[in-house]
């Protein structure tokens, strides 16, 4: 079925890679949306927990992305974070969505995924509060909001 499809799905992006079985693409779909969800708030905590100490969240951005801590997330989201240039580039509800899928489906089959639960968590709160239709770099308000609230 993938070699017949093949022709029309190189027109729809590449690489296509056969994922394995029924269902495959869907899990490894949402395991990449954990990864980058929970890149994104963890951008998210460092940001708030440099800039706590006086950092300043451009120089912030500037070093992690010369380290390990460099991602394609956090070219996207970091100067977003740093400038406070919440417009949107993609609707934090998708997501959140695909947050809390991950993070459910982890508790029904009783898989111990505490960051899961978190990043469900935080971007759950940031669709609570008016962010859904927003850019989900905002969870920097979120995650500012706990900071403050722990100290």
């Amino acid at each position: 079925d993938v070699e017949r499809a093949r022709p029309l799905m190189q027109h729809l992006g590449k690489p296509i890679t056969h994922t394995g079985g029924h269902g495959s693409a869907q899990v490894i779909k949402a395991a990449n949306q954990l990864v980058m969800c929970s890149t994104l708030v963890g951008i998210a905590e460092a940001m708030a927990y440099a800039k706590h100490f006086g950092a300043d969240p451009q120089t912030v951005v500037k070093v992690i992305s010369a380290g390990l801590g460099n991602s394609e997330v956090l070219k996207w989201a970091g100067p977003k974070m740093a400038a406070q240039d919440y417009s949107r580039a993609i609707a934090a509800r998708w997501h959140a969505k695909d947050a809390r899928m991950v993070a459910d489906t982890a508790t029904r089959n009783q898989l111990n995924m505490p960051v899961a639960q978190i990043v469900a968590q935080r971007l759950g709160e940031l669709i609570a509060q008016g962010g859904g239709d927003g850019d989900t770099s905002a969870v920097l308000r979120v995650v500012d909001q706990h900071l403050k609230l722990s100290e």
